[in-house]
């Protein structure tokens, strides 16, 4: 019986592993793809803010709220991707960790074992 938690545990810390691994690097590409996005938004905005004091009258005057909102937009669904990928890498982290020591606590109450499994002693 206890191999079978083992082997459960052990496919656990792999799922959780490979999972969040595939979500922290999802939450990057997404940071990634935002941050693009922060920087065209921002060269935009500034090429528009130059062209406006340049010609008052401009049509460059009308836009720049709206670059102004695409940009603020931008900016924060970036830190949001950001905090999203940091959350996810810390699951990646911990959950493992956590997986193995709840085997061994479960282990001690139960059997009273404290040793690391022994595969090869049967």
């Amino acid at each position: 019986m206890e191999i079978i938690f083992y082997r459960l545990s052990i496919l656990l810390v792999l799922s959780s592993i490979l999972g969040g691994g595939f979500l922290s690097l999802n939450s990057h590409i997404q940071e990634n793809k935002w941050n693009e996005r922060v920087r065209s938004s921002y060269d935009t905005m500034i090429e528009g803010i130059t062209d406006c004091e340049d010609k008052k009258k401009s049509i460059s005057c009308a836009l720049y709220s709206t670059n102004k909102e695409e940009y603020d937009k931008s900016f924060k669904m970036r830190a949001t991707s950001k905090e999203s990928t940091n959350f996810w890498l810390s699951i990646t982290y911990s959950a493992p960790i956590l997986i193995i020591f709840l085997f061994y606590s479960l282990r001690w109450v139960i059997n009273g074992k404290l040793r690391p499994l022994n595969l090869l002693s049967k």
